[in-house]
């Protein structure tokens, strides 16, 4: 089995660190409320320890489900508890989507239902790694 690696990212910076951890990936840089592929061209979105950071969280998980083939899926990871002395202090963002009924909340709007999920520690950190399947119609 064979897979293409693609990435979409706003920051240039973090766009220059992917390049040299994924040579063979496509990187674009955009913004992820419009996200610069056609419908139905994926058949897996992974959003990693982001989702936060997104002001319009609704118009990103609608974008992931536009951009997902019928039957596709989605993988989240997002912190629920953090060590702030380690992060710089505390970020009132994380806590919008600490636990799995609020990540659950944003994506079942776009049609995702939930799959499998784990937590897991690390330090004093702790990341909810979360699968969600195409749960619309043809899904």
């Amino acid at each position: 089995m064979t897979a293409d690696s693609t990435a979409n990212d706003l920051a240039p910076r973090m766009l220059d660190v992917a390049r040299r951890h994924l040579p063979d990936a496509a990187l674009r840089g955009g913004d992820a409320t419009s996200l610069p592929f056609d419908d139905r061209s994926f058949d897996l979105v992974i959003c990693a320890a982001a989702l936060h950071l997104m002001p319009d969280t609704e118009a990103v998980v609608g974008e992931w489900a536009r951009v997902l083939r019928p039957g596709g899926r989605a993988v989240t990871a997002a912190f629920m508890a953090s060590d702030a002395a380690a992060h710089g202090g505390p970020n009132p963002d994380r806590e919008r989507f600490d636990s799995l009924e609020k990540v659950a909340a944003v994506l079942s709007a776009s049609g995702f239902r939930s799959g499998r999920h784990k937590v897991f520690r690390h330090g004093g950190d702790a990341v909810l790694i979360a699968e969600w399947l195409d749960g619309r119609d043809g899904g």
